[in-house]
């Protein structure tokens, strides 16, 4: 856990703290989380299967109980979870992530590593070797571990 501190102070450490944003799904659990904002892209799905538990076959029945479940705290409660997995996929599609899990810290984005601990340690040596060339940061060529995401649309 020390070590997981030192890291995100080094990556945290530049002009204006970034966030650290983790996409994922439930097929790709990430580890070593801390601090990260974990944003799972199939939530979406999961609340929606959740929410038609036990919904019948006829679709005017299924609309009336469905409204009659959402009009609760319950309901409400799911509403905000759906406003906010809704949320992350927007996030994701914006910032150009096209892989999960991906750790992204500012400019930098880390594809397929599940340790996020070990991501942002990946990051911060990058961000460590280019504040020591002292000049404007590249794109990475491996796309595989860190590639620059494009800018939104």
């Amino acid at each position: 856990m020390r070590g997981f501190l030192l890291i995100m102070g080094l990556v945290l450490s530049s002009t204006a703290p970034a966030e650290v944003l983790v996409f994922t799904d439930s097929a790709h659990p990430v580890t070593n989380i801390g601090n990260a904002k974990v944003l799972y892209l199939d939530r979406v799905e999961q609340i929606e299967k959740e929410m038609s538990i036990g919904l019948p076959g006829n679709i005017d029945e299924a609309e009336m109980i469905a409204k009659e479940r959402l009009s609760g705290p319950e309901g409400a409660k799911k509403i905000n979870e759906l406003t906010q997995a809704y949320q992350g996929l927007l996030q994701a599609w914006q910032m150009g992530v096209n892989k999960v899990p991906a750790v992204v810290v500012g400019q930098y984005v880390v594809y397929g590593q599940p340790d996020v601990g070990l991501a942002l340690s990946i990051i911060a040596r990058k961000q460590s070797s280019n504040l020591l060339r002292s000049h404007e940061l590249p794109a990475e060529t491996r796309p595989s571990l860190i590639v620059t995401p494009p800018k939104p649309r």
